[in-house]
């Protein structure tokens, strides 16, 4: 008889620990699976503000709101940590009790900082074509002033140049009639003068003639005698370096 019951009462109490162990293993590998998840979710988290940080400023004006968001994350995880610990599970909470809302709060923001994320790569691109237009344009810009000074320039060169050629004209005009005055052949004086006037003249040019020939007489002596230097030169030279040797 006590055989009986004894066997009774360890039939029951088997029936009784097998829900309890399959709910401890549901609970731990439930239990695994949250910490998993928020590991993963924490990671991802890490990562996108990595990559946040190294866009350009327009992401970066992002940080705040995202570093914002990366902690209130955290703090949900971390209180999804303390909610789905083992002491408040074996307390007896049931795996229906779970926070999921709070697993798909966390996912929803990490969409939405993935869609944040690819927001700002695409504004990065476009301020680099932007910038890339800007730089084309002011290139453009200097080029074209730079070719319009020196056009300006050249505009400017010519003008003088032919006011310079101006400027000779006059001066040899004006060296010619006071040479003229100074000799009396202006054309008061030829007019005044009469048949006096154009011996003047005459005797100007053939002492003018006079002048030029002398001149180039000159010229030509000098020239044999500079060559004649020349030789010298290179003879004494020469004889330097024979001497040296």
């Amino acid at each position: 008889m006590r055989v009986r019951v004894n066997e009774g009462l360890l039939y029951h109490m088997d029936n009784k620990e097998a829900p309890a162990k399959s709910t401890g293993s549901q609970v731990r590998s439930l239990e695994e699976k949250v910490e998993s998840r928020i590991r993963q979710v924490q990671d991802a988290h890490g990562s996108l503000r990595q990559l946040v940080q190294a866009l350009s400023p327009v992401g970066g004006s992002r940080e705040g709101a995202l570093s914002g968001t990366s902690e209130d994350s955290s703090s949900l995880s971390a209180a999804g940590v303390q909610t789905l610990s083992v002491d408040d599970i074996r307390d007896g909470l049931s795996p229906s009790a779970l926070q999921w809302d709070e697993l798909r709060g966390l996912e929803e923001k990490v969409d939405a900082l993935v869609a944040a994320v690819g927001d700002s790569f695409q504004e990065n691109a476009q301020l680099r074509k932007a910038l890339k237009s800007t730089r084309k344009e002011k290139e453009a810009s200097g080029c074209f002033n730079r070719c319009k000074s020196v056009r300006e320039l050249e505009r400017e060169k010519r003008a003088l140049q032919e006011l310079n050629q101006q400027q000779l004209l006059q001066v040899s005009a004006l060296k010619a009639h006071v040479e003229d005055a100074r000799l009396g052949l202006s054309p008061a004086g030829t007019q005044g003068g009469g048949p006096v006037g154009q011996q003047l003249r005459q005797l100007r040019k053939d002492l003018l003639r006079e002048k030029e020939a002398r001149e180039a007489a000159e010229h030509k002596v000098r020239a044999p005698s500079a060559t004649s230097n020349t030789n010298d030169y290179s003879c004494s030279a020469c004889l330097r370096e024979t001497q040296v040797d």
